[in-house]
């Protein structure tokens, strides 16, 4: 079992200049029966994985061979062992293989970002308020019990209270705290919130946050994000997080694909959904290799 992570071509690579000039026809010959992919091995975390920068930029126009090339290289990969996959964002991912994101990991991380976030604002984990944007998955349910044996006041939006009343009854029984529920991005309860946590892709721009708040965009819902960024001065935004791994920064998803590949209740909380045990085991694996988001701070 081997981990895979795929990128763009590098910037100083990609290919060969001649082959990116001829007509199509020939081009796709090329790539398809002749090129000869470089694949780099790693290891990570004692996991045997692969890192493969396509030869193709983010901006290429053939689309086709663009994916024909990829299913190419899938193929190949999955035969070697290769289980685990993360993606560069921009790649489209087949349906057949395990992708993973990295931001599972960073919901395991939450509380580096929260206690970064409090620091921001002047205040102490206990002492803020935290609305945290349901994103209908595991996401959610990690995110929530990470946070919850500090916290003191947490606010959830969501669209879904019936299905998610388990796991916030779990936690009340676990920690004590009580999980307030709410249907509106314009509840009270989010614009006093001092922290925001969005687990949702394509919500919806929203201008109801409080003034001076933490927004702490996870899932990189860039558009809506940037919208915040552009109108919103007085708030504080934390995004596109990497992980630091022995004093060296590592993309999220590769350090969660190569986990997935050594902890069976890593990858099993991910693609089988999150049990208090497989939570346990999965946050003192992460503890184990002292790993941390790696975060830039700042109002945009």
């Amino acid at each position: 079992m081997k981990f895979a992570s795929i990128y763009f071509a590098e910037k100083t690579a990609g290919g060969s200049v001649v082959w990116n000039n001829v007509p199509e026809f020939l081009r796709e010959l090329y790539y398809l029966k002749f090129y000869k992919q470089a694949w780099d091995k790693t290891e990570l975390f004692s996991a045997e994985g692969y890192i493969l920068h396509l030869p193709f930029n983010s901006n290429e126009k053939n689309n086709r061979l663009f994916e024909k090339y990829l299913q190419k290289e899938l193929r190949h990969l999955i035969s070697d062992g290769a289980e685990f996959f993360s993606f560069q964002r921009g790649i489209n991912i087949p349906d057949y293989v395990k992708a993973v994101s990295g931001k599972a990991l960073i919901c395991l991380l939450a509380n580096y970002l929260v206690s970064s976030a409090c620091v921001k604002n002047g205040k102490s984990f206990e002492q803020s308020d935290i609305a945290v944007i349901d994103g209908g998955n595991c996401l959610t349910d990690i995110l929530l019990n990470v946070t919850a044996p500090k916290a003191t006041k947490v606010w959830l939006y969501t669209l879904r209270p019936e299905s998610i009343k388990p796991v916030l009854e779990e936690i009340f029984a676990q920690t004590g705290l009580c999980i307030g529920v709410c249907s509106s991005l314009n509840s009270q309860f989010i614009k006093n919130s001092d922290i925001i946590i969005n687990l949702s892709k394509n919500r919806g721009y929203t201008a109801s946050f409080g003034k001076n708040a933490v927004y702490i965009d996870i899932v990189d819902d860039r558009q809506n994000t940037n919208k915040l960024i552009r109108s919103r001065k007085d708030i504080t935004v934390m995004r596109n997080f990497n992980i630091i791994f022995n004093d060296k920064k590592i993309s999220a998803g590769c350090a969660e694909a190569a986990l997935c590949v050594i902890n069976k209740p890593f990858r099993d909380m991910i693609f089988n959904g999150v049990t208090q045990e497989r939570l346990k085991k999965a946050a003192e694996e992460v503890s184990y290799f002292n790993l941390k988001p790696y975060l830039v701070l700042k109002s945009l």
